[in-house]
């Protein structure tokens, strides 16, 4: 189970919010639109959504916002006065180090089943600094996609979505600043990606894909 910190909880309730007025708007312009003699109406009926939406929010996080602070600062101090700082996920580290860095930087969930393959904390970095490699106290949750032996199923990511991510970003950074270990990069992630890509048709073929099954 993923926990949140004040601050992953903040942000989501912020996220939200946003999300519903985005949605709000949307929906009014589609019904400017389809009401194009009705507009002042269709604007007062969003407006009243909009302050229904906001109040809900609001109730939520057990407060209000003024417009002379900063939206940020007053989401958290809410969100820090009704919800207690969870602990952050305990990890095991791997034996996995980011040249030339000494530090150990990754660790996984573990399990018993797979000794820690879906679930992974990784420190977050500040780049190459003064000699030395930076790292912070903070890190990022990676959860990839998990079935279960009971047939549930844990969302997350697909271990190609990563890799897509990985090679769309070394392309372009290869674009910018071509090198011959960039180009090597970019051909091992397209192996990588060839690979899984015989092992699913494969799977698929013998008509186990998407089973726990050999």
């Amino acid at each position: 189970m993923i926990q949140y910190t004040q601050e992953d909880v903040a942000r989501l309730l912020a996220d939200e919010r946003i999300r519903g007025i985005y949605l709000c708007n949307l929906l009014l312009e589609k019904l400017k639109k389809q009401l194009p003699n009705a507009k002042g109406e269709v604007k007062a009926s969003i407006g009243r959504a909009h302050g229904i939406l906001n109040g809900l929010f609001f109730d939520l996080i057990g407060g209000t916002i003024t417009k002379d602070r900063n939206f940020d600062e007053q989401i958290m101090a809410l969100v820090k006065a009704d919800y207690k700082l969870l602990p952050e996920p305990e990890g095991k580290p791997i034996d996995a180090l980011v040249f030339p860095s000494e530090e150990q930087t990754i660790s996984v969930i573990d399990d018993e089943v797979y000794g820690g393959a879906h679930c992974y904390l990784i420190r977050e970095c500040l780049g190459f600094v003064d000699g030395k490699t930076q790292y912070t106290d903070t890190q990022q949750v990676v959860q990839f996609v998990q079935k279960n032996d009971d047939g549930s199923v844990v969302p997350g990511l697909q271990s190609e979505q990563l890799v897509l991510a990985l090679l769309d970003r070394h392309q372009k950074l290869n674009n910018r600043f071509p090198s011959e270990q960039n180009a090597k990069m970019v051909e091992g992630l397209q192996m990588f990606l060839d690979a899984c890509k015989e092992r699913v048709q494969e799977r698929i073929e013998r008509g186990v894909m998407g089973e726990l099954k050999k």
